[in-house]
This record gives C-alpha cells, sequence and structure tokens, in this order.
C-alpha cells in the first residue's frame, strides 16, 4: 500500500476568482440602482401627494365661501396661488365679494376625487372633483357639481396653484 507523502493541491484556475469578482460587482451595482430608484420613486410620490393636497386646498377655498367669510376665504385663495392666478384673483375679490353680500350666498365644498395627471420637477396637473351645495336668499339650496384642472408650481418649498379651470 502506498501512502502519499505528500498532500496536493487543488488548484483552481484563475477565471473563477474573476467570474466571482463581476458577479459581486454585478450585484452590489444592480442593489444600488434599485436603492436609487426606489428612493427617485419615493420622492416622487411624496411630491405627488403635496401638490394633490395643495390643489384640494385651493379648490376648497373657492368652493366654500359665504359672505361672512370671502375676504378671508378670498385671502387664503390668494396665499395658495402662484402667477397669474393670484393676479386673477385679486382682479376679481371685490367684485365676487359684492355679490356674495348682495345675494346672501352660502357655498360649502367637498372635494370629491383628485389625482395627477402628471408632474415633474417643477410643475404639476392635478384634477379635480368637487360638489358645492349653494343656497342664496333667491333660490332653493343647489348641489353644483364641478370638474377642474389645476396646474401647479413647485415654489421654494410649496406646491402653488398657477392656473384653475373648470373642465367638463
Amino acid at each position: 500500500m502506498n501512502i502519499p507523502t505528500r498532500l496536493t493541491t487543488v488548484r483552481r484556475p484563475a477565471a473563477v476568482p474573476a467570474a466571482l469578482m463581476v458577479v459581486a460587482l454585478c450585484a452590489a451595482g444592480f442593489s444600488g440602482w434599485a436603492t436609487w430608484r426606489s428612493r427617485e420613486h419615493d420622492g416622487r410620490a411624496a411630491d405627488s401627494a403635496a401638490a394633490v393636497a395643495a390643489a384640494r386646498q385651493e379648490v376648497l377655498a373657492l368652493t366654500t365661501v359665504s359672505k361672512g367669510t370671502a375676504a378671508a376665504s378670498l385671502e387664503r385663495l390668494r396665499l395658495g396661488a402662484a402667477e397669474p392666478f393670484a393676479s386673477d384673483i385679486a382682479q376679481s375679490s371685490g367684485a365676487l365679494q359684492q355679490v356674495l353680500t348682495a345675494q346672501d350666498v352660502t357655498s360649502q365644498g367637498v372635494i370629491v376625487e383628485s389625482g395627477i395627471s402628471s408632474i415633474d420637477a417643477d410643475s404639476a396637473v392635478v384634477l379635480l372633483a368637487a360638489d358645492a351645495t349653494v343656497t342664496s336668499a333667491s333660490a332653493a339650496p343647489a348641489v353644483r357639481h364641478y370638474r377642474m384642472s389645476a396646474r401647479m408650481s413647485h415654489v421654494g418649498d410649496r406646491w402653488l396653484v398657477s392656473d384653475l379651470e373648470f373642465v367638463s
């Protein structure tokens, strides 16, 4: 019986460590890419939520007014607006207050639905559906249904309405 006196070592081919290194680098690269995409998605989701919340607040301020709260409602509306919408509000607020007072109008709004139509770093379009129960001295209470498109502008750390359109 022959017993080897020396242990033989098994040699790995040089390609195996190189292949393992390539696999490890690819896995690390994929992991980094997946993390980056996840954070980018989370950031976009947060921006979308903030833009929708700002648009909802503006439409609610527009649809919830009365002669007693008209000045405060219009000021709240103006503070959530960017140009050119802010100028439109300033120009029409006096006439709107006169109509609300003369006809003793009260409108109580509620946002039915809202969502992002499009968004990028500086702007967004939010679509909204709102209902308002409107009463006045000369008419019975009526529910009005509104569909709106709000163009949003990212100004500083806030989303502001730069244009608001009624859509059908």
